[in-house]
C-alpha cells in the first residue's frame, strides 16, 4: 500500500500555529476577566494545596474519651479535608498511619469542644462519672451493695 503524503507550504502551518496561540492568548484573557469580575483567582489553575517536602507539623493527642488509643501522642503526617471533615493522617510505631478528625484530637479548635447544651460546659464527662461511682462505693457500707 502506498501512502499518499500531502504537502502544505511552510507559511500555512506557521499561520495556523500563529491563530491558534492567538486564540489561546484571547480565550485565557476572556477568562481572567470573568475571574476578576467574580471575586475568585484569576489563574485557570487550582491553588497548590501539598505540604513543602519535610516540613514538620508537630505532634496531636488522641482526646476523644472513648478512643483505645486516648492520651497517646502521635506524629502528624498530614492535614486534609475529607468530606467536610477536617482530618489529621498521624504515624503509630506498630499500626504505621491512621487518620482522625481533628476534633479527636489536641489540635481541635475550642468552639468544637463546646457542649452542645445552649453553650454551656459539661460539668462532667465519662471518666468523672467513673470516679464518682468508685468514690460512692468506697464511701457506702458494703461497697455500695443494697442487702
Amino acid at each position: 500500500m502506498r501512502k499518499v503524503l500531502r504537502r502544505t507550504s511552510r507559511t500555512s502551518t506557521l499561520a495556523s500555529k500563529r491563530e491558534r496561540i492567538e486564540r489561546c492568548h484571547r480565550a485565557e484573557l476572556i477568562f481572567q476577566r470573568q475571574m476578576a469580575d467574580s471575586g475568585r483567582s484569576a489563574s485557570p489553575h487550582t491553588r497548590r494545596t501539598a505540604l513543602l517536602s519535610n516540613q514538620p507539623l508537630g505532634s496531636a493527642e488522641v482526646t476523644h474519651p472513648f478512643h483505645p488509643l486516648r492520651g497517646q501522642r502521635f506524629v502528624v503526617l498530614k492535614v486534609r479535608r475529607v468530606s467536610g471533615v477536617e482530618t489529621l493522617s498521624l504515624r503509630h510505631v506498630e499500626l504505621g498511619s491512621f487518620a482522625l478528625p481533628r476534633e479527636w484530637t489536641d489540635w481541635a479548635q475550642l468552639d468544637a469542644q463546646a457542649a452542645p447544651t445552649d453553650g454551656q460546659p459539661l460539668l462532667i464527662d465519662a471518666f468523672g462519672l467513673l470516679a464518682l461511682i468508685k468514690l460512692v462505693t468506697l464511701l457506702t457500707p458494703n461497697g455500695g451493695l443494697d442487702r
